[in-house]
């Protein structure tokens, strides 16, 4: 039978209640207070024991779980996911990957140096032909697309190789003469356009195809010495009738059209200043009639330096007004001769992309010339030389170049013969001057040699007209030795 103590806990009979119920001793009281003495403090130990049982079963799992997770963490730590610990591979894996990895790098390194002899066999194949094209090709004497004669073969001899001649002369000739070079230039000057370049051999690349010459640099001394010259001879031949025009360049006059962050020299400053130099001398300013003007992109070529027939007409009418030429009477035809002309700006910088339309001004006139070249001894009769429009420099349809001296003689009545010290700028207006001058001298002081002063006697000359632009004016002193 089951009773419940005083804490409400059940009791279970126990071997105490046995012997009490089945001992009658006479000191059964004595025993029964014994024992009950001793109930609680046991039921106390049994509760310690149970308690500290608990305790230590508690404190042994959280030991465990902590070992676990610490084990875990270190696990972790030490092993990448899914990956095998170095320490843990079998030394027989280890060389089979040192293995793979050694002829990996054997079969890189073979390829590199099939690769490499390839592009070596390649490039000695190419050397060696085009060595052999250049030595035995075609040798071409001049450059329709660079307007200027390129070196030929040099001569071995050993003189030559001694002082070095030969050397220097290969290398020209190699550098002028080997294959596929014109190719080869293109795509050089394709690559610098792409790179931004705005420059190339002296010729600024600007907008809408329009090629600048680099402006001469202005040389404050040699002006001076260019300058005196002019007076000197001026004050030697006061009888003659001078006059000035200097010609401002496209830099000067279409300078929307340069590429930009371009510096350019104030040009009209400084024809002004040379100018106002001069003694005796009438001068002719174009360059506000040029910069009003509507159609100044038509006033220069856009792929060579010279001025344009029409920017030539328009000085015209100023020149001749200041030397008195009555112009009203004459009409002017204008013609044009082609319209495939690359100049010496294209050939220089290897742009080719515009083509320019050169027009020759033919006066109506009565008036019948005879043009002699007087280096050749020659006669034709025309200002106008239609082969050179087969050529590259087409500009030279212009009395066919520049020389040191051309004659033009008419059969006009009249005792005004004119003297014409000019550069090629001039070649294309001097057509229109025909019918107010008995003769024409044309002198072009870069190639003239001779006497000056036989030649304005022998030629009676009465007028002279100084016709240049701007930047050979500045930049060449032949006028000094000649005048």
């Amino acid at each position: 039978m089951r009773e419940k103590n005083s804490s409400g806990k059940v009791h279970t009979p126990s071997a105490y209640d046995a012997y009490l119920h089945s001992t009658q001793s006479e000191d059964l009281e004595e025993d029964i207070g014994y024992f009950e003495s001793r109930k609680p403090q046991r039921e106390s130990e049994s509760v310690s024991r149970g308690t500290a049982a608990r305790k230590k079963s508690t404190k042994r799992k959280g030991f465990i779980k902590k070992g676990k997770k610490a084990k875990k963490e270190r696990s972790v730590q030490r092993t990448p996911a899914r990956e095998v610990p170095e320490r843990r591979l079998s030394q027989e894996y280890l060389e089979m990957k040192a293995q793979k990895e050694h002829q990996k790098k054997q079969k890189a390194y073979k390829n590199d140096r099939l690769y490499t002899f390839i592009a070596g066999f390649i490039i000695t194949v190419l050397i060696f032909t085009f060595s052999i094209l250049t030595l035995t090709g075609k040798v071409e004497q001049y450059s329709d697309k660079e307007n200027r004669y390129l070196a030929g073969r040099p001569q071995l001899s050993a003189s030559a190789v001694k002082d070095g001649k030969f050397m220097d002369d290969m290398e020209n000739y190699l550098s002028d003469q080997f294959a596929g070079r014109s190719a080869l230039v293109k795509t050089r000057t394709a690559i610098d356009i792409l790179c931004g370049k705005k420059e190339m051999n002296g010729v600024y690349i600007g907008k809408n195809h329009f090629l600048f010459e680099k402006p001469t640099e202005y040389n404050e001394k040699g002006v001076a010495k260019t300058v005196n010259a002019i007076n000197d001879f001026t004050a030697r031949h006061q009888k003659i009738n001078s006059y000035m025009a200097i010609i401002p360049n496209a830099t000067s006059i279409l300078s929307d059209y340069l590429p930009a962050n371009v510096e350019m020299p104030d040009r009209h400053a400084q024809i002004t200043a040379i100018y106002k130099q001069l003694e005796g001398i009438q001068t002719v300013d174009t360059y506000p009639t040029f910069e009003k003007n509507d159609q100044k992109n038509e006033l220069y070529y856009k792929t060579d330096h010279h001025w344009t027939t029409k920017a030539a007409e328009i000085a015209f009418k100023q020149i001749a007004a200041n030397m008195k030429l009555d112009i009203s009477k004459t009409a002017y035809n204008t013609y044009a001769v082609t319209n495939q002309f690359q100049g010496t700006l294209a050939s220089s910088s290897g742009l080719f992309n515009a083509k320019d339309t050169i027009n020759i001004c033919v006066p109506k006139t009565d008036v019948q010339y005879v043009v002699t070249h007087v280096s050749e001894n020659k006669k034709v009769s025309s200002v106008f030389d239609a082969s050179k429009l087969e050529q590259q420099n087409k500009y030279e349809v212009f009395f066919g170049g520049n020389e040191a001296q051309i004659n033009i003689q008419t059969t006009l009545n009249s005792k005004k013969v004119l003297m014409v010290v000019k550069d090629s700028y001039a070649n294309c207006l001097i057509p229109m001057l025909i019918p107010y001058y008995k003769s024409i001298v044309m002198i072009d002081p870069r190639y003239y040699t001779d006497d000056i002063e036989t030649t304005l006697k022998n030629e009676g000359v009465t007028d002279i007209l100084w016709l240049y632009n701007a930047d050979t004016f500045i930049g060449d002193s032949s006028i000094c030795n000649v005048f």
